[in-house]
């Protein structure tokens, strides 16, 4: 049974993950079902949830292979890398910490695996994601838009 033939119509789509007062129900019901379906036409699943590149790749999920632009990246001199939000800023940071932490089973698959020597180099990775930031009366700055 393909992934059409489970699911029907958008109507009965609805009604079967989606019945009324039951969302969060209904998403877990449909996670596990569209993993389910993957795993049986051996398709990889989307990595939806998943920040760093060792999780994508150790739990197996879709990953575009852009290790040949990376390999281009470390052999050059100078780059500025500029992109708007939502475009994988914090991916390819992680990917590049996996590449100087010298994990080289990872790439296994991936084109720069046989491309450069893998050694270990140090890291810092800094995460502002997680900084809470405040305005000078110690206010989330959100707040502090609303109430002008």
């Amino acid at each position: 049974m393909g992934y059409g033939e489970r699911l029907g119509t958008k109507k009965e789509w609805l009604n079967e993950y989606w019945p009324r007062g039951s969302l969060p129900l209904g998403i877990i019901k449909f996670a596990s079902d569209l993993r389910q379906i993957c795993v049986r036409n051996k398709m990889k699943r989307l990595p939806i949830g998943f920040q760093t590149f060792s999780e994508i790749i150790n739990e197996n999920c879709l990953y575009v292979d852009k290790t040949e632009d990376i390999y281009n990246l470390i052999s050059g001199k100078y780059y500025f890398i500029s992109r708007p939000r939502r475009f994988g800023k914090s991916l390819l940071v992680s990917t590049l910490k996996e590449i100087f932490s010298g994990n080289k089973e990872l790439f296994k698959e991936l084109y720069i695996y046989d491309k450069i020597k893998w050694e270990k180099y140090p890291v810092i990775h800094i995460d502002f994601s997680s900084i809470v930031y405040k305005d000078r009366n110690n206010r989330h700055p959100s707040k502090s838009l609303k109430s002008s």
